[in-house]
């Protein structure tokens, strides 16, 4: 905890945890186990995509998940507030980290942008209803192109 400031509430984040779209295309809860009760199958999610991450991953990658919720909160006109969905909507927010990187002066917007980016695939994989075709977004065109115009950005910085 740093000095003089009062300690994060993590709340805020943690419920976007909890997200389940359930327009065109919903699927099923992401853990299949009859025997499970609905809260417990996010249980196993959530501590799987979570609460067994190593502290620095966890967070580093809240810094990224508080950036998400500003940025959505800051463009109210994105659709399915704070899913991780649809790959569009990610990839105008990795564009943001980038921007945001370029204009800092930053040595490293891939890196940036790729914590960027687990952050919100923790983030997904705990939010139930997403189309499976969304599912492994890192492969999707938007987002590839994001990271590759973040590793051409670092190796210009680095130069």
């Amino acid at each position: 905890m740093r000095r003089g400031r009062a300690p994060a509430n993590n709340s805020d984040v943690l419920a976007m945890f909890r997200l389940v779209y359930s327009g065109e295309g919903a699927t099923q809860p992401l853990v299949d186990d009859s025997s499970l009760t609905k809260e417990q199958k996010w249980q196993l999610l959530f501590d799987r995509n979570w609460q067994n991450l190593a502290p620095s991953s966890r967070t580093k990658w809240l810094v990224y998940l508080r950036k998400w919720k500003k940025w959505i909160d800051d463009h109210p006109e994105q659709p399915e507030g704070y899913l991780v969905f649809p790959s569009s909507k990610v990839s105008a927010f990795l564009s943001h980290i980038l921007a945001d990187c370029t204009a800092s002066s930053s040595k490293d917007p891939h890196g940036a942008v790729k914590s960027a980016r687990k952050a919100l695939r923790h983030l997904r994989a705990c939010q139930a209803g997403i189309p499976d075709d969304e599912a492994k977004f890192p492969s999707q065109p938007y987002i590839a192109g994001v990271t590759s115009r973040a590793k051409a950005a670092t190796a210009e910085a680095r130069q």
